[in-house]
């Protein structure tokens, strides 16, 4: 077994299944689960003990603290390295492959090494931060010369959470504090010991999610902390120093103790302060961090100083209290004709979507859903949002999707429809609307666009209308796409997915430029499928163990260029006979028929497969070598996002939203539309060049961490709800 995880889990109930699935959901699959119940209270530990994966187990202990929780983990561990993870936290599902990589490829000597994170709720990766402050990438060794501004940095940067460390290494160093029930820096007591003896490695890229919103931490912040162990008593880091880096450590400690005491007299602790500084500060430390506001903290001067800002910030937030609830107080009477309204904290979205089945514009709607409903678990502040559908049917055709929506725990409204723009739906529509009583109501098509501006709905309630794109599949079709002319100016903001659509909204409509939002889509890593998934597909498919296979993914229709890309597989196979090289085409639509015709004439049956649409299109990334998306238009296609996810090297046209997602041979290779050449060459670079392969999935699966989680674009998009609520009421 390579890597044994260790959670120490006390009243996380409504937090540990999320950490169990980031970490079911790891690349790399040799692995255990060492969870060990801290004397929790609540339901988690029926909450672990029900998971569906046998690799997990649990372990029960009474109260101890976390610490001594880890330490029993690390001490049923059979495995070489460790991970730890706290039950409020995830992870991105390259870590530990990217970790035990990282072990291969630095010095054998390295004892741990440390990945980078993103910080929620924001959603932002600290990679810049870390940089700034002097982290880099790569092995390094503490020396009598290492500055101690460093060593603080480097403990600090060291949170177990996305650290994977030798075995051996923790044992040596007898593991984390586990005295005292100690809740705060029990994990620094021993990185300090490694830091100072062996040596550790860093990897700033982000692979870790913390919840600072949930934890203990972010409660440390808004006031007093405790004394980390290593201040309280020094002796244990003082024993396992060597004699040579006794001087280092002496200012790594001055530095940690001026710090702590500008927490404690802030908060009007000065003596507790005072008696920090006389032990591990002095007059020659007056340069290092700290030193002097930490001086001032340890006098009554420094209590009164906190004292007199805490007030002031009091004053700024009631303001600013002040300013939200008005702009709350905003958004009840912009809709006060409804006895039920409801407070600011419950934000009521009724969604018309019409889908049949579960399609992009469908996922995106009920991944909104789910992540709201993640946020909302996991912060307190965060609003209840209560969102119903309204969908549109025709004999049947929107079981699917129906069915999609009420697994999510989405209720739904369905109203029947006679053909495409029936305009009876409208009084079912009004009724819907008037029953449910939104705060907002979101369209995200044609039809429901201008259901909206027709049926004068959009005078009653604030509206945000979504514009992904057109399709272009006849003369029909074309025409109402040009409806949004007339029925987008009225709603309140458009939310379109990229900002080449935006664009062309601005310079094609009577919409405001300020009322036009481009926000791109998002994308939940899923769990890469196992091996023998992708390999039973590709016997379902035909694909023998030697075969090469291109992948697309989409509806197959002429703006999605798939003639484009069956040609291009022309001129692969013919310019590169030593590939052995098949093309899947996963998707239907309504040139499904002209492209089977298409390739029966090319006399390419055997090699290009048309896989119709599926349900779950995990285990054909899993198998594939390349995606390839041809599209003459795109905004921010969900197949791209899915594509990089899984870390499957992708070949795209730049066309739309393309080149603001993924960078040309960083990311992606861009080539231009209706050039079936240019995408036969980038194809072949791809599958003939090993190393571009690896550069682009890493990049790829970078952007991804950085810019499209479910949860920023959940943030994003209920900001801009708010936003469309309160300019209804003048003066707001």
């Amino acid at each position: 077994m390579k890597v044994s995880v260790v959670i120490p889990l006390y009243n996380k109930a409504q937090f540990i299944e999320r950490a169990l699935r980031s970490i079911s959901a790891q690349t790399l699959r040799d692995f255990e689960v060492l969870v060990v119940d801290d004397g929790s209270t609540d339901r988690g530990p029926e909450i672990v003990d029900r998971y569906d994966d046998p690799r997990v187990r649990l372990i029960r202990q009474s109260n101890a603290g976390p610490g001594a929780a880890r330490n029993a983990g690390i001490g049923q561990s059979k495995a070489e390295l460790v991970a730890f993870l706290d039950a409020d936290d995830e992870w991105l599902p390259e870590y530990l492959e990217e970790s035990v990589k990282s072990f291969e490829e630095f010095d054998p000597e390295v004892a741990s090494i440390t990945s980078g994170y993103i910080e929620h709720p924001a959603g932002r990766s600290t990679e810049e931060l870390w940089r700034k402050r002097g982290i880099t990438r790569g092995v390094y060794r503490v020396n009598a010369d290492t500055s101690p501004r460093q060593v603080v940095t480097m403990l600090a940067y060291m949170s177990p959470c996305t650290t994977v460390a030798r075995a051996e290494v923790i044992r040596k160093w007898s593991g984390f504090y586990d005295r005292e029930k100690s809740l705060f820096g029990e994990d620094a007591q021993l990185w300090l010991k490694v830091l100072l003896n062996e040596k550790v490695a860093f990897n700033l890229r982000p692979l870790g999610r913390f919840h600072r919103e949930a934890s203990a931490l972010s409660k440390n912040l808004n006031g007093v902390r405790p004394v980390e162990p290593f201040l309280q008593d020094p002796s244990d880091i003082e024993a396992a120093c060597p004699r040579a880096l006794r001087d280092l450590l002496d200012r790594v400690l001055a530095i940690r103790a001026a710090k702590t005491a500008c927490v404690l007299g802030y908060w009007g602790h000065w003596r507790e302060a005072r008696a920090l500084v006389q032990q591990f500060t002095g007059v020659k430390n007056w340069r290092l961090p700290y030193h002097v506001p930490a001086a001032v903290c340890a006098t009554p001067i420094g209590s009164v100083l906190g004292a007199s800002w805490r007030a002031i910030s009091r004053t700024a937030i009631a303001a600013s209290r002040e300013r939200l609830n008005g702009h709350h107080q905003c958004r009840h009477l912009a809709t006060s004709d409804s006895p039920l309204r409801n407070p600011a904290s419950h934000l009521r979205i009724v969604s018309l979507v019409e889908a049949t089945n579960v399609n992009a514009v469908a996922k995106t709607v009920l991944e909104f859903f789910r992540a709201a409903r993640d946020l909302q678990k996991g912060m307190s502040d965060f609003p209840k949002v209560d969102l119903s559908l309204v969908t549109f049917d025709r004999g049947g055709a929107s079981t699917e999707f129906v069915a999609a929506a009420r697994r999510a725990g989405l209720e739904v409204d369905m109203i029947s429809e006679r053909g495409r723009f029936d305009r009876s739906t409208i009084p079912a529509l009004r009724e819907i609307l008037n029953r449910r009583s939104p705060d907002v109501v979101v369209t995200h098509q044609i039809k429901s666009h201008f259901l909206m501006r027709f049926s004068g709905l959009y005078r009653m309630y604030p509206w945000v209308a979504f514009h992904h794109g057109y399709t272009t599949t006849d003369l029909k079709m074309r025409a109402y796409n040009r409806l949004n002319r007339w029925s987008l100016p009225k709603a309140d903001r458009v939310v379109t997915v990229c900002h080449a659509f935006a664009r062309e909204l601005a310079k094609s409509t009577k919409i405001s430029e300020e009322n036009i939002v481009a926000r791109h889509n998002a994308i939940r890593v899923r769990p890469r499928p196992i091996d023998a998934e992708a390999n039973e597909l590709k016997v379902r498919l035909g694909i023998s163990e030697n075969d090469r296979l291109v992948l697309s993914v989409g509806r197959l229709s002429k703006e999605k260029a798939h003639a484009d890309l069956i040609e291009a597989y022309k001129r692969l196979v013919a310019n590169n006979s030593e590939l052995k090289v098949k093309l899947v085409i996963v998707g239907d639509g309504p040139e499904r028929f002209a492209l089977e015709n298409a390739v029966g004439a090319s006399g390419l049956n055997d090699r290009i497969t048309f896989a119709g649409h599926t349900g779950d299109v995990q285990p054909f990334y899993a198998a594939a070598d390349v995606f390839v998306l041809p599209s003459h238009s795109e905004g921010s296609p969900n197949v791209l996002l899915e594509a990089m996810a899984a870390r499957v090297p992708v070949v795209a046209t730049a066309v739309g939203g393309v080149p603001e997602i993924v960078e040309d041979e960083k990311s992606a290779l861009l080539v231009p539309a209706n050039n079936p050449e240019a995408l036969a060459a980038a194809i072949a670079r791809v599958l003939q060049n090993a190393d571009l392969t690896s550069r682009l999935t890493t990049h790829a699966s970078e952007l991804i961490a950085k810019n499209h989680t479910p949860e920023k674009y959940v943030d994003a998009i209920i900001d801009i709800y708010d936003r469309a609520i309160a300019s209804r009421k003048d003066g707001c």
